[in-house]
């Protein structure tokens, strides 16, 4: 959502129900939500998992999010896997 600075209204600009997980879909942890920031006109969501996370980036341009980023951090007992595209 997007606040009117005129009204101080804010107006939904996306709506999605398929890219972010919903509570009940984290493996372990029943929610892997781990909350969002916005900095610098970048949206940054963030999910925790037991064994790792993932941070998606995205950008507000021509009318519409666009992802720009995205990164992953995985553990487990006898390795660790990291990956990132930006």
């Amino acid at each position: 959502m997007f606040r009117d600075s005129g009204s101080n209204n804010y107006s939904l600009m996306v709506h999605q129900n398929q890219f972010i997980l919903r509570a009940g879909e984290g493996g372990l942890l029943p929610d892997p939500y781990d909350g969002m920031e916005i900095n610098h006109g970048v949206l940054r969501i963030n999910f925790d998992f037991v064994r790792g996370f993932q941070t998606y980036k995205f950008r507000w341009q021509k009318g519409d999010f666009y992802l720009i980023g995205a990164s992953s951090d995985w553990r487990w007992a006898n390795a660790s896997e990291e990956g990132s595209r930006n």
